[in-house]
């Protein structure tokens, strides 16, 4: 399919747009972009975040739907709901260790953050939900921006970027729940939030336990959170201390089809491979109103990880026995400072602010855990990226631009000498919106993004660097992504139906796509290509039709292909279709919700060979209030559908597979304080 609006060029929309325009509908945007007011707190907006004045594609869960759908699972479940989403966990469940992707692209080409502070690692910008367990229950808002969007801080946000936010601004409460489930899951948590207007606490602890769908792959993990909320005067404190624990027993290894129909409970690691990780993140962010209109925002982050994992060689590599189990272990040191002065005028805004960070990251290995480290190695990976940012409006008319410049190294110590790498890169955004009226407004935006390679493909997927029979380090020197897009749309909203229409091109060179390989410590290789060319569609709506029924629908057509040696092949794990459907109904003491999710099928190697089939799931969810106590149901692929998630190729280039959970359920109960 051809999508012939995407290849016109971005000025003939600046046009159209500016000439549609009137005063009709004019909005304030200060009072949507610089500033929130609650409970007396004012909390200068961000400028890392979309708002429905800017010409940017986006998606948002707010906190009350959080509440509704959240029972402990990974995020990746609730991004689901959008567009262009697809996900998998290696246990089969929605605890534990889970991945998604976005328009094809994995979490490592998507920038994460919380609270506008990265949450990516900076070696290969892997993003690990699972070390902090419930991540989702402790956020008010998160959002997706499709896309460039606008400049982030930490890993590029080369197919959108998604932020979590944790500001707690309810009333006072406290609340505990439990709820368990199949497979003997279980979630155990409390919380609290207390305080006045100039002070505000809030702190939560998480239990969560299962025992994986497959086969010995259960998880024990817990996290906590401690937060509080200083305003005085013109100033505003912020601190979050963030920390998370989890056992696992490892199911990243997929099976083939014939040990996945004869038992699909099958798992393609041993026993005898677990993981035990640890995250600490810390977070202070001081914002001052240096007058009415001008905001100034220092924030300071560290990042503290540390874990190691089994790994059954003999079982990766199908040999017979059973051989020596390794022991990968990391620890990593990350943090950085952001700065940030944000001006704003009647007519425009202008922010400039510069972003720098420094980490370490060990890596050793030991055959046994009392025995002599087999290897010793790190890396330091340091970034330093000045950014500006502004937008003009008036009458109905939205101008934005964003440039950045950012320049990153990495330094590799070990037995073996490697050059050390620097990348410069200039990433700029442009973007126009037209309010035609109240309802209607129309975006166009058009930018250049680019992505340094990580380690790990880098390395061929070894953690320790390898070398030949000359002492030369062996290792692919990569080339970085350029990614060139262009997005257009329309978002419509009235007193009951709110929706946008997005249509989009990406055109990436030298991309670093998956080619459906695994690595030796079992991380996705990828490798270069020519081109890919991402486009597609993407559609959400939402209808209320009465004050009990409202239904919500997004949905994605992604015709994406690669462009190599004069031949095209599609993406490997990239569905053309997506759709998502949801009907809640709400009446007092009550909330129904029933969701249904299609994907077409898609490739798990670059050649095309092999297939994951199409997947629908439907799921239900009950919930009784009364007073402040509560009770919930939640029915789990209600069709009992045997699920491929996922899919890699073996050593030996065979198919493998990695499956979702039949039907299941959770039950849970609640009170508050």
């Amino acid at each position: 399919m051809k999508l012939t609006i995407l290849s016109m060029k971005p000025f003939l929309f600046f046009l159209l747009l500016t000439y549609g325009c009137d005063s009709y509908g004019q909005t304030n945007i200060q009072n949507d972009t610089t500033a929130q007011e609650l409970q007396g707190v004012v909390i200068p907006a961000s400028p890392y975040k979309a708002s429905r004045q800017m010409p940017i594609s986006y998606s948002r869960v707010d906190s009350s739907l959080i509440r509704l759908m959240d029972y402990g699972a990974e995020p990746s479940i609730m991004l689901q709901r959008f567009p262009g989403i697809t996900f998998q966990s290696d246990n089969g469940t929605n605890f534990g260790y889970s991945y998604f992707r976005f328009r094809g692209l994995d979490q490592s080409r998507i920038n994460i953050t919380i609270n506008g502070m990265p949450l990516n690692e900076p070696e290969d910008a892997g993003t690990y939900f699972s070390n902090f367990p419930s991540l989702l229950s402790n956020a008010t808002s998160v959002q997706l921006q499709r896309g460039i969007g606008m400049s982030k801080n930490g890993a590029p946000a080369f197919a959108g970027s998604l932020d979590f936010e944790t500001k707690q601004l309810r009333d006072r409460h406290t609340e505990i729940g439990i709820e368990a489930g199949s497979f003997s899951s279980g979630r155990l948590y409390a919380e609290q939030q207390s305080g006045n207007e100039k002070n505000l606490i809030f702190y939560k602890l998480n239990l969560l336990t299962t025992d994986g769908y497959k086969y010995h792959s259960g998880n024990n993990s817990a996290s906590g959170i401690f937060q509080w909320q200083h305003q005085s005067g013109k100033t505003f404190i912020q601190t979050l201390t963030l920390i998370g624990k989890n056992r696992n027993g490892l199911g990243w290894l997929g099976v083939n089809d014939s040990a996945a129909k004869t038992d699909f409970k099958s798992n393609g690691n041993t026993e005898r491979e677990k993981g035990n990780f640890s995250q600490w993140l810390q977070q202070f962010h001081l914002t001052i109103q240096a007058r009415k209109n001008q905001n100034f925002h220092a924030g300071l982050f560290y990042n503290y990880t540390k874990g190691d994992y089994g790994f059954d060689l003999n079982n990766f590599l199908y040999l017979p026995g059973q051989g020596p189990l390794l022991h990968y272990r990391t620890y990593s040191s990350w943090g950085g400072l952001l700065l940030d002065y944000q001006f704003t005028g009647k007519n425009f805004s202008l922010t400039s602010g510069i972003y720098g960070s420094l980490c370490r990251k060990v890596h050793n290995a030991v055959q046994d855990l009392n025995a002599a480290l087999m290897y010793h190695n790190y890396g330091d990976k340091n970034e330093l990226s000045p950014f500006v940012k502004f937008i003009f409006h008036r009458n109905g008319f939205y101008f934005f631009t964003d440039m950045q410049y950012r320049y990153a190294t990495f330094s590799y110590h070990g037995n073996v000498c490697l050059k050390n790498f620097q990348w410069n890169f200039f990433n700029p955004l442009a973007g126009v919106g037209c309010r035609l009226n109240n309802h209607v407004y129309l975006y166009v935006n058009t930018g250049h993004i680019k992505r340094e390679p990580g380690r790990n493909d880098i390395f061929l997927g070894n953690d320790n660097l390898q070398k030949d029979n000359n002492g030369q380090a062996v290792y692919v020197d990569l080339q970085p992504e350029n990614n060139f897009s262009i997005e257009a749309g329309v978002r419509y909203e009235n007193h009951n139906l709110q929706g946008s229409l997005n249509l989009y091109r990406m055109k990436i060179l030298n991309a670093i796509d998956l080619n459906g390989q695994i690595g030796p410590t079992g991380l996705p290789l990828h490798s270069n290509v020519a081109k890919a060319i991402r486009a597609g569609a993407e559609l959400e709506m939402s209808y209320q039709f009465s004050s009990s029924w409202t239904v919500y629908q997004s949905f994605s057509l992604e015709p994406h292909y690669i462009a190599e040696e004069n031949k095209h092949s599609t993406p490997v794990l990239t569905p053309e279709v997506i759709s998502y459907s949801e009907i809640r109904y709400s009446i007092p003491h009550w909330n129904f919700v029933l969701d249904g999710r299609y994907q077409s099928k898609s490739y798990i190697d670059f050649a095309n060979n092999y297939q994951l089939p199409a997947a629908t799931t439907i799921n239900f969810l009950a919930k009784y209030y009364v007073h402040k106590f509560f009770l919930t149901l939640r029915l789990l692929n209600i069709i009992n559908q045997k699920i491929y998630s996922s899919g890699q190729l073996n050593v030996y280039g065979q198919a493998i597979y990695q499956v979702q959970a039949p039907f299941n359920f959770i039950v849970g109960a609640g009170i508050g304080f």
